[in-house]
């Protein structure tokens, strides 16, 4: 209720709530030391040297004063101004919505020489307010334990503490805050405590950020009631953060003083500006965004009756403020800067520099608009959007794009279930050509299938690549991060194969009725690594025409080529007949093809046969050539294709004459394990192609090996869009606003989303009521994640506040044990479930590195089905720590960002990045 939420971010706010008590006093001048203890029990004790709450018995309720304070609403010293001139927490009813959401709570307080102590359960006091001994000390010690039976998760995030702990002591001089994680061993242990307050704050908000000048400008004043404490110092970011806070609440949504304090900075600079002729007014106005460009910022009052809007306090809307605040604000500036010039004109460079930035930006947004990439009304091609309009329901997936997965050299050539091989721009070209085209692939069951090529396309240009080399002889060049199928069905990157690794084989041979239960000859058969056994081709096309639903059983027991062409094996080229329909079909084909045996008979594809005396004898000279070749496999095929009127003679002929050695070239093809024999990085560049494959997430090259391919079925089309970026996006955090519009894959997220950026931001015309962010769970995939959680923090931050953005969670692991499936979270989920679920044995143990390695079925059921999916909803609890932690990471300081991660390294499982 009182908290906000039952979340994450309720239950820290349990802590802060009954630690806002604690600042109250040391903002009345009672308190210098606080110590905040995460126990092993999941409980909290906080505990402060304040002046103790009163034990007394309250005069109007009859009941201890303590008892009051602790579970009655509005009860708070707060109110009584002669107690606190200002207070923090949640209008006076914090430690008391503490109680009411705590399975337990315990109070003890140290006043007038002795102890005393009470216990409440869920808010109702079980235990009298008991005198437990002598005490010399004074304070109150408060320990509690979240309420499971309301909160989600009653484990707390040690960082989210320390965090909150260190805003508070920077935002009060002097006191001492410590923070105890006593869950873990040893225990770790954190005290701030900062003498000056909000300039050390802004040090520590731009420790990785270059300042452009030494001096923090520091402002303070008082009218009235209203205390106004103000610090800035400019970097050369090209983003700002200012931070605002009212009685020590972090008002995030800003509100009247934030105003009152933009407007008196303004006017200072340009007063300044033009009374010492630094700017050309008529040429030149310094505005609002120029003077905020590059600001480092916090702002803090303290007023004794703050209006905030809303129950959590995100914006504070005392009208009267923004007059005062601009009023002590102006006056402190002015004086600071005729005190300190050096400072003033370094501050006002930086604006100047701003405001013709501005200008430049607006002029490279105007080009942009005209040329439509901005705000056209025409979505990103490479948008696959979803149907419905409905806010609510839609949802926009950000992934890594195509290229991102990898990508192959043109000229690599696909099995293709036609019998050719045709090379990535071959297949371009005849898809340009109205052309269809269908490879093999390995469906979810793991059997070998048939599925349709669409979109074949060019993903980059001049990109790095490798050959890999396979022990059948073939080599493939690709992108280092271009994933192949290995033999288990798992997948890995080119540059990570192992050698003598085992890929997924592509197997082909034809049919041979020598051979026990084969009854057609010459047909095209494939190995089926599910079970163990050779499958025609045609069955296959058959089996994906029927789940398609182009004809059905019930059109006869037979499958026929339409164009006669056995070894054209397209779904399109093949019809169901009876077999009355089908005998009588051949005879009458066979018929025309004696009465003019030196005539082509077109197909479909204007191939033929031609059938007469002349060919077998040119057909056993082609045999003869065929016996004397060092590879007779390779052979055979040119021939093939080149002497195709011969063929029907040269197939029967073959049989005859070489039946023994070519069964066994084909066992011998068969047991080819297609083992990797080397990856090698090569020096040239070249521009990478890829394919989209319906329905799968794999097809098999010519060179006889399964790799990964590029899909998006694994969505709800009516509800769910993807938007597939092409590699990393600009890391925003480096860049101006004109440099960031140039950005193609920026264009295509703006449009895509629909808000527009900076002036143009308008949240009312957002496109989906999600958007969520899908990366691997890769070092490449986190960076990814990074730059575009960076680019919306700083450009569309009202989406995260609005709470529109998402992370999906993908599973680290799948573990199966017969029937039993688990999809894993986390290493430590890993653990437990084979040492205690399944007693130490598991079928299978596989670790997703990539989204690539899961096929749709897979990705849609573990991480975009909204029944079965966890998705991670991106919050800031923290404005000025999720900056400072944006700054060192994206920024240009490398010793900040060593730091941080030395710092934060034990906080990080890294078997689960």
């Amino acid at each position: 209720m009182y908290i906000g939420s039952t979340d994450a971010r309720g239950l820290h706010r349990l802590i802060f709530e009954v630690v806002d008590n604690s600042i109250d006093e040391a903002l009345a001048g009672f308190c210098t030391e606080i110590n905040v203890t995460l126990n092993p029990d999941d409980s909290v004790t906080v505990k402060d040297n304040g002046r103790g709450i009163p034990v007394e018995v309250h005069a109007q309720t009859g009941k201890p004063a303590l008892e009051v304070v602790m579970t009655m609403l509005h009860a708070g010293g707060k109110f009584d101004h002669k107690t606190y001139r200002v207070s923090g927490g949640l209008h006076g009813i914090g430690v008391s919505a503490v109680n009411a959401l705590s399975e337990w709570l315990e109070v003890e307080v140290h006043l007038n020489g002795s102890s005393y102590k009470q216990r409440y359960e869920r808010g109702v006091t079980v235990t009298p307010v008991q005198k437990v001994g002598q005490s010399d000390n004074y304070g109150t010690i408060v320990r509690f334990r979240a309420d499971p039976e309301i909160f989600e998760e009653t484990k707390y995030d040690y960082r989210i503490v320390i965090a909150r702990l260190r805003e508070l002591a920077f935002l009060t001089n002097g006191l001492s805050i410590t923070s105890t994680d006593e869950r873990v061993t040893p225990p770790k242990s954190r005290t701030f405590k900062y003498e000056g307050g909000l300039k050390e704050f802004i040090r520590y908000l731009n420790e990785s950020k270059n300042a452009l000048h030494d001096d923090i400008v520091y402002v303070s004043g008082k009218k009235g009631d209203v205390q106004v404490e103000f610090a800035f110092q400019y970097t050369d970011d090209y983003s700002w953060s200012i931070h605002t806070f009212a009685n020590n609440i972090d008002t995030r949504e800003g509100g009247t003083h934030l105003i009152g304090m933009k407007t008196a900075l303004t006017r200072a600079i340009n007063d300044y500006a033009t009374g010492h002729g630094l700017i050309d007014e008529e040429k030149l106005k310094i505005q609002g965004d120029d003077v905020r460009e590059g600001l480092t910022a916090v702002l803090s009052i303290r007023i004794p009756n703050p209006q905030f809007e809303g129950q959590t306090k995100t914006r504070l809307g005392n009208s009267e403020l923004r007059g005062t605040v601009e009023s002590i604000l102006y006056d402190g500036l002015k004086t600071h800067f005729s005190e300190t010039p050096a400072v003033a004109r370094a501050i006002v460079q930086r604006t100047v520099d701003a405001a013709k930035a501005r200008i430049a930006a607006k002029e490279a947004k105007e080009l942009v608009r005209k040329k439509g990439s901005l705000e056209s009304v025409t979505l990103p091609g490479k948008l696959a959007d979803c149907q419905t309009h409905d806010l609510d329901k839609s949802e926009l997936f950000i992934v890594e794009g195509p290229s991102a997965g990898g990508c192959f050299s043109g000229d690599t050539k696909l099995a293709l279930a036609d019998g050719r091989q045709l090379s990535f721009k071959e297949i371009i070209k005849e898809q340009d050509q109205g052309i269809e085209h269908f490879c093999y692939t390995i469906r979810h069951d793991g059997k070998i299938g048939i599925e349709k090529l669409t979109h074949p396309r060019l993903t980059r240009r001049n990109a790095q690549v490798v050959k890999v080399i396979l022990d059948n002889g073939n080599e493939i060049i690709c992108t280092p991060d271009h994933l192949f199928m290995l033999r288990d069905g798992s997948y890995g990157k080119a540059k990570d194969l192992q050698l003598s690794g085992s890929l997924m084989p592509l197997h082909t041979k034809l049919s041979d009725k020598s051979e026990p239960g084969i009854t057609i000859q010459g047909y095209e058969m494939v190995w089926d690594i599910k079970s163990e056994s050779w499958l025609f081709t045609h069955v296959l096309a058959d089996w994906y025409n029927l789940w398609k639903g182009n004809y059905t059983k019930e059109a006869g027991d037979h499958c026929h080529h339409v164009d006669f062409d056995k070894r054209n094996n397209n779904p399109t080229n093949i019809i169901r007949l009876n077999s009355d329909q089908h005998l009588a079909l051949h005879r009458k084909h066979l018929g025309k093809a004696l009465l003019a045996p030196a005539t082509i008979m077109k197909s479909s594809k204007e191939k033929g046969r031609l059938i007469s005396k002349g060919h077998r004898l040119k057909a056993l000279q082609l045999l003869n050539t065929v016996l004397k070749a060092t590879d007779v496999r390779e052979a055979y095929e040119r021939l093939r294709l080149k002497e195709a009127p011969t063929a029907l003679h040269y197939d029967r002929l073959l049989q005859e004459h070489y039946a023994a050695d070519e069964k066994k070239l084909r066992e011998a093809a068969a047991n080819v394990n297609c083992k990797v024999v080397a990856v090698l990085p090569l020096d040239e560049r070249m521009d990478v192609y890829d394919i989209t494959v319906d329905h799968s997430h794999n097809f098999a090259l010519a060179g006889g090996v399964f790799v990964h391919n590029s899909a998006k079925q694994a969505r709800e089309r009516r509800t769910q869009a993807i938007l597939p970026l092409r590699g990393k996006i600009i890391n925003v955090e480096k860049h101006g606003f004109s440099r960031i519009l140039d950005n193609e894959e920026i264009r295509a997220l703006i449009t895509a989303i629909g808000t527009g950026i900076g002036d143009d931001f308008d949240v009312h015309n957002l496109r989906y009521g999600k958007i969520v962010l899908l990366t691997d769970a890769d070092v490449d995939g986190a960076h990814i994640r990074t730059l575009l959680l960076t680019f919306l923090y700083r450009h569309m931050l009202q989406l995260i506040e609005a709470g529109h953005v998402f992370i999906a969670q993908p599973p680290l692991y799948r573990i199966r044990k017969g029937d039993r499936v688990f999809n894993v979270m986390s290493e430590k989920d890993r653990k437990r479930i084979i040492e205690q679920d399944l007693k130490g044995k598991a079928d299978l143990v596989q670790r997703f590195k990539g989204l690539g390695e899961m096929n749709p079925r897979e990705l849609w059921e573990t991480t975009m089905n909204p029944a079965t999916r966890s998705l991670l909803s991106v919050t800031i609890d923290d404005a000025a720590e999720a900056d400072k932690v944006f700054s060192t990471l994206m920024g240009d300081l490398v010793e900040p960002r060593r730091q941080f991660i030395q710092e934060n390294a034990d906080e990080v499982d890294w078997l689960d990045i």
